[in-house]
C-alpha cells in the first residue's frame, strides 16, 4: 500500500524469511477466502507487518500448511493458516485500497483506478459490513486529510497528524488485547503513520511539482533542510522503537526487530540517497 515498511533480507535467517513469506502468503489466501481474487493484487508488506505484529502478541503457534499459488502453481509453499488476525488484516487491506482508489479518481483520471474500482465494489461492501466502525473512521480521517490537502495546508505536522491518527487506530482496533497493549500499539501506529506520510511526501515532491499536485512541502512556510528533515524522521523511528520495546513479544521477535530497526531505516536512507542524487545531477 505504501511501500516503506520492508524487511532487511540480508540480516534474516532463512527460516525467518520463510516465516515472513508464510505470513504474506497467508494474508494473500485470507484475501481470497474473504474477498475474492482481485484484492490479492493489492497486498503489501505494510499490512503483512501489522499481521505479524498483532500475531506476535499471542501465544498460539502458527499453523503452517503447504499450498500452491497461482503465481507458482507447480510448487507448494508454506502458508500461515487463516485466523481472526488474518481476517482483520485482510479487511484492512481492502478498506485502505477502497479509499485509495476513491482518492485516485477524485485527484484525476487514473486508468488503473477506473478499472479496479468496480471490481472492488463487492469486497468494499463486505469489509464495511464486517468492520463498519473502522471503515467509517478511516473514511472520516481521510476526508479530514483531503480537506487539509484541498486547502493547500503547508503545516506538515498538522497534515501528517491526521494520517498518523488513522494508522494509530488501525493498529489498536483489534479485539482481545489489554488496554495497555492497545495504547502501545496506537503509539506505534501513530509514529509509523507520521513517518510514512512525511517520507512519502518528500519522496514525491519533485513529481508533485511537475504534475501540479498537492504536497505539504510545496506550501510549507518552514524551509526545513534535508538534514533536518531526516533527523526529525529518525526521532520518529526512535518513538516507534521505544513503544515497540514495551510490548510483550511472544514470537517472531527477530523478524519484527529486523523491520523496525533495519527495514524502516533502509527505506529512509534510500529515499534521501535518491533525492541527493537527483539534486546533484
Amino acid at each position: 500500500m505504501f511501500g516503506y515498511v520492508n524487511i532487511h533480507k540480508d540480516e534474516l535467517k532463512v527460516k525467518e524469511y520463510n516465516m515472513f513469506k508464510a505470513y504474506y502468503c497467508g494474508l494473500c489466501f485470507a484475501l481470497k477466502e474473504n474477498f475474492g481474487n482481485i484484492p490479492r493484487l493489492t497486498l503489501s508488506y505494510d499490512v503483512t507487518f501489522l499481521c505479524l505484529l498483532l500475531s506476535s502478541l499471542f501465544d498460539e503457534t502458527e499453523k503452517i500448511s503447504p499450498k500452491k499459488c497461482i503465481s507458482n502453481p507447480l510448487k507448494s509453499r508454506p502458508v500461515c493458516v487463516n485466523n481472526e488476525i488474518f481476517d482483520y488484516c485482510s479487511a484492512i487491506n481492502v478498506i485502505l485500497t477502497h479509499y485509495k482508489l476513491k482518492d485516485d479518481l477524485a485527484d484525476g483520471f487514473s486508468v488503473k483506478s477506473f478499472f479496479l474500482s468496480p471490481l472492488f465494489l463487492a469486497s468494499s461492501k463486505k469489509a464495511k459490513k464486517l468492520y463498519e466502525d473502522i471503515f467509517s473512521s478511516i473514511g472520516d480521517k481521510l476526508e479530514a486529510l483531503s480537506e487539509l490537502e484541498g486547502s493547500k495546508c503547508g503545516d506538515i505536522d498538522k497534515v501528517s497528524d491526521v494520517f498518523a491518527g488513522l494508522l494509530g487506530e488501525i493498529f489498536s482496533y483489534f479485539d482481545g488485547l489489554s488496554s495497555d497493549t492497545k495504547r502501545i500499539l496506537q503509539n506505534i501506529g501513530y509514529s509509523l503513520g507520521r513517518f510514512i506520510y512525511i517520507l512519502d511526501a518528500y519522496d514525491d515532491l519533485d513529481e508533485d511539482k511537475k504534475k501540479n499536485r498537492y504536497n505539504p512541502f510545496i506550501f510549507s512556510a518552514c524551509h526545513i533542510t534535508p538534514r533536518e528533515l531526516k533527523q526529525s524522521l529518525m526521532y520518529t523511528l526512535s518513538d516507534i522503537s521505544l513503544s515497540y520495546e514495551l510490548l510483550d513479544i511472544k514470537k517472531n521477535k527477530n523478524i519484527l526487530d529486523n523491520i523496525i530497526y533495519m527495514g524502516l531505516t533502509d527505506s529512509l536512507d534510500k529515499v534521501f540517497s535518491k533525492k541527493q542524487k537527483e539534486n546533484n545531477d
